[in-house]
């Protein structure tokens, strides 16, 4: 009803009028709709989205039903469709199980079901086209009913679209509020903090003003006083304002008087018009037939949309018998033509209708309902709404049909699944063998849906009683997944062991069961029982041809034989796993990302190109299977890779952008790992505030969460953070209990990482007991290894600091120049010039304090430049100028040769998954050169970005 809007909201209006202005240039704008039914929260959104349109902005409309919220993305998918029905389905063939197929086999490290992923980033990736073409409006309506992998989609795209020209306006009730939602609006409200303009509207009632001006516009002459009273009764609700005053004029009780206003009649103002909507609905429902009011509970119970073919189905007669009957309902000023399906008025309507059945009745006609939808072929999901409506106590039949609908909704949309199992347990007897069967898929849906510690609790307190083992093994399946995603392993490890023994109990296959166990025990360290279940799991599913079982275990024994420092037999294994999971049908193996791993294992042996490549395709793979759980460590092994080379620049971009998309996955694999590596970077920049606070995040992930990859590099950060900050004897303390630590699981690749600063510290404090024995280990090791450069490189290195001889760690600078190890060569160099300098071959020290004075400056390395410069001025006898300019830390000139590619693509009218095509880097990579960028040049958008792109261009003449 315009009225509603045109003459009662105007402060509505004019955000919306700001809003429209914002999205067309961008940053995204948000705007939440609230009120209490028939307060008019449609009206506005209607509104909102009419002023998008006449302002050239592409609008897509949906709406969420009450009975909508077992079909996963169905709203997105109603708006993307209206527009461009090809789009909507290439999001809908994301959600079909059968393209996705697996084998029922997912990574025990999964956070999320890889069915939902795809559609979310499908959609994600459809809205990112069409911002590409021109500014959109998404408008929501009805959002306290939409369903988790709907609102899953939102909150990825609050966080992936914050500098597109898009709106994204949403209207809801004040409950029901799901989990789901709450974390929706929590994050819009938010979203201010990535650059998004959010604005939440709380609807309030009319005032006397505006109800005169609404009764009004319904009734084309103003409202006298006494017709004021009668509305006064309306309590400011518009949609009861409407209906009054259509009723009063419907029964012919208004008539203008003196002064063109509309009074009612004595008649009316004697009479008992209804206080309330939901008795104008009544009365309506009161003056029809028996059959009407039969067929309007039945279509009320359908569902806020309806046709009259789904009536059909439900109660078995013919659609053309039911037309007159439909058309008596429209003329009662019930139900609407859509256009593509009938509708009740409001849903107020629908709710008074469905309400005003004594609710055992309402719940027969629902599971009548469902028999009839079933008896016409409709989806289990579909009949499951209705029986969970309506099912009768220990219903047998009620029971299998919510658990089969669970199963098949799960990996779309588990909080859907989680509420028809709760309701399934709901009406299982207590002595249904199905009980204990939907509780170990309540178990499973539950880490699905990320309530891991209810997940934990429940199966736990089944644990306690004898089980069938087909429900045993489902529940320890799902608690061990849990529990590795909660940080856990080592507690994982039992549950893990015993489904081995289930499988064996029930004469299947153990392959997949031990490789599963054998990933528990390698992030719990034990690294000796990982490789030995591994090693087994291999040999059993090769002698199967079980391809799945056998990556998982290669994957597996190559992260181990490369933390033994086995590296060439690591990247063999790596290699092997990835061109099996090549055999597989639809390449579903990759979803074990073997390409992660041996992408791992190259760069321990330095071959980074090799590796730059496996993370391309492992990374490329894991998107198109929907396989999301190591995505974000894809980011951090390529951080990792640029700490190497000296990229550090583009380093602290590839961790933003993974630390990013583990809040996405709910992940924190690698963000250790990630936080320690960046921590190196603002340390050997002298941020040392930076570098704590860095620190201080890793270190808070792993007390929380248990062992960690990269824990080794945090210990080493924290202890050269020490060092800096003058502590150096806890700096030596804390790295020779890392040291002793990594001795004691063997793990090579961390003993050869501590070595060179733990010798050093080791001389400097007196300690040569300690600093030998590193050297004796660090000279086995490359015994064991001689092809191993970076292991030589650090012997030579620890060499030359015991020897206190320059030589040695000229040679590791020369070894760590050949691998590409910049940083570490230009440290060598300074320790070796220093040696040569006291010893009196001051002239031979000049060369290779120039070769790390410049590596130094051209990283920004400022501590160790200003280092290099005082001893070759100490040489020199005269000051040494920058080499470098020092870089600026905002403007065009703070940018890095990787932003500016950034921008000039964005420039040319790309969009981010486009950008990250072109460059060869993640979209979320992008994302995060962008909000660098944007924090840089002191802009908000990507239209921001292109004027003042250009504005410089045309300066420069270019």
């Amino acid at each position: 009803m315009p009225g509603e809007v045109l003459i009662g909201r105007a402060e509505e209006l004019d955000l919306i009028r700001r809003l429209v202005e914002g999205a067309l240039t961008g940053p995204g704008q948000i705007l939440v709709i609230e009120g209490e039914p028939g307060i008019g929260k449609s009206a506005v959104l209607d509104a909102c989205a009419d002023r998008a349109r006449s302002a050239g902005v592409l609008v897509l409309t949906g709406r969420c039903d009450v009975l909508g919220r077992m079909r996963p993305l169905g709203p997105l998918l109603d708006a993307v469709s209206r527009h461009d029905p090809g789009l909507a389905e290439q999001i809908r063939l994301r959600l079909e199980p059968s393209a996705n197929a697996s084998g029922g086999r997912s990574s025990p490290l999964e956070t999320g079901p890889e069915i939902r992923s795809l559609a979310v980033n499908e959609f994600d990736r459809c809205i990112h086209q069409l911002c590409a073409e021109q500014p959109v409006a998404l408008v929501l309506d009805d959002l306290h009913w939409a369903d988790g992998a709907t609102l899953v989609a939102l909150a990825g795209l609050l966080r992936h679209s914050v500098d597109l020209p898009l709106l994204l306006a949403v209207a809801l009730r004040p409950s029901p509020r799901s989990s789901e939602l709450k974390a929706f609006l929590s994050q819009a409200a938010d979203a201010r903090d990535l650059g998004p303009t959010a604005s939440t509207v709380d609807l309030a009632p009319f005032d006397r003003d505006e109800v005169a001006g609404l009764a009004e516009t319904i009734s084309g002459a103003p409202p006298g006083p006494n017709l004021l009273c009668l509305l006064d009764r309306c309590g400011g609700i518009p949609l009861l304002v409407h209906e009054l005053v259509a009723s009063l004029a419907e029964d012919d009780q208004l008539t203008e008087v003196e002064g063109g206003v509309l009074e009612p009649t004595p008649a009316a103002v004697a009479g008992s018009y209804p206080e309330s909507f939901t008795q104008t609905v009544l009365d309506r429902m009161a003056g029809l037939e028996g059959e009407k009011r039969a067929l309007a509970a039945v279509a009320a119970l359908l569902g806020s949309r309806f046709t009259i073919g789904d009536i059909s189905a439900a109660i078995g007669r013919p659609a053309a018998e039911l037309l007159p009957v439909m058309e008596e309902l429209m003329a009662a000023r019930l139900v609407v033509d859509e256009g593509t399906s009938l509708a009740f008025r409001h849903d107020l309507v629908r709710d008074t209708v469905a309400g005003s059945l004594p609710p055992s009745l309402r719940a027969e006609l629902h599971y009548e309902i469902a028999g009839g939808l079933s008896a016409a072929g409709a989806s289990v999901v579909r009949v499951a709404e209705h029986v969970a409506l309506g099912a009768p106590a220990g219903s047998t039949e009620a029971v299998a049909v919510l658990r089969e609908a669970a199963d098949e909704i799960v990996r779309q949309d588990p909080s859907g699944a989680v509420r028809l199992l709760r309701r399934a347990l709901d009406v299982c007897a207590p002595t249904d063998p199905q009980r204990d069967q939907a509780l170990a898929q309540l178990v499973d849906a539950l880490v699905w849906g990320g309530l891991t510690g209810e997940a934990e609790a429940t199966a736990t307190d089944m644990l306690t009683r004898p089980l069938a083992p087909e429900v045993e093994e489902r529940l320890r399946s799902a608690l061990a997944r849990s529990l590795l995603l909660l940080g856990r392993p080592a507690d994982a490890v039992p549950h893990a062991s015993r489904l081995i023994e289930l499988n064996e109990e029930l004469g299947r296959s153990t392959a997949w069961a031990t490789g599963e166990s054998a990933v528990c025990r390698a992030f719990a360290l034990d690294l000796d029982g990982a490789l030995t279940e591994a090693a087994e799991a291999a040999r059993s599913a090769r002698a199967e041809g079980d391809l799945m079982a056998e990556i998982l275990a290669l994957c597996v024994e190559t992260f181990g034989r490369n933390a033994l420092g086995e590296t060439g037999e690591a990247v063999r294994l790596g290699t092997r796993a990835a061109a099996l999971a090549d055999q597989t049908p639809g390449q579903v193996g990759h979803r074990m990302h073997p390409h992660l791993f041996r992408a791992i294992a190259l760069l321990t042996a330095g071959d980074k190109k090799a590796a730059a490549a496996a993370i391309t395709q492992g990374r490329l793979l894991g998107e198109a299977l929907g396989a999301m759980w190591a995505l974000p460590v894809y980011h951090l092994i390529t951080a990792l890779s640029h700490w190497d080379t000296g990229a550090w620049d583009d380093l602290l971009a590839e961790v933003e952008a993974g630390q990013a998309y583990g809040d996405d996955q709910a992940s924190s694999i690698g963000r250790v790992w990630a936080l320690a590596v960046a921590a190196r970077v603002h340390l050997h920049r002298g941020d040392l505030d930076e570098a704590q606070a860095a620190l201080e995040q890793g270190e808070e992930v792993l007390s929380t969460g248990g062992p960690q990859i990269g824990a080794d590099w945090l210990v080493q950060t924290r202890a050269l953070l020490l060092e800096a900050q003058g502590s150096s004897d806890e700096a030596l303390e804390l790295l020779q209990v890392g040291w002793e630590a990594a001795s004691g699981l063997q793990a090579v690749a961390s003993l050869v990482l501590f070595a060179p600063d733990l010798a050093r510290l080791a001389v400097a404090g007196g300690n040569r007991e300690l600093a030998t024995r590193v050297g004796a280990e660090l000279h086995r090791m490359a015994q064991l290894n001689p092809d191993d450069k970076l292991i030589a490189a650090r012997t030579s290195w620890v060499e030359g600091l015991l020897a206190d001889d320059p030589a040695p760690l000229l040679l590791a600078a020369d070894l760590l120049g050949q691998l590409d190890h910049p940083f570490e060569a230009a440290q060598a160099q300074l320790q070796a010039a220093g040696m040569l300098a006291v010893s009196g071959h001051r002239q031979a020290a000049g060369t290779p304090l120039r070769d790390a004075l410049g590596c130094l400056e051209a990283l920004q390395a400022q501590p160790g430049a200003d280092q290099a410069r005082e001893q070759l001025q100490a040489i020199e006898g005269a000051s040494q100028p920058r080499t470098r300019k020092r870089r600026a830390v905002s403007g065009w000139d703070s940018l890095t040769p990787t932003e500016y590619e950034v921008v000039e693509e964005v420039c040319e009218g790309r969009s981010n998954p486009e950008v990250a095509d072109r460059l060869g880097i993640s979209r979320r990579t992008v994302e995060a050169h962008l909000r660098s960028i944007y924090t840089k040049l002191g802009v908000s958008s990507r239209l921001n970005l292109a004027v003042a792109w250009f504005d410089r261009s045309g300066t420069a003449g270019r």
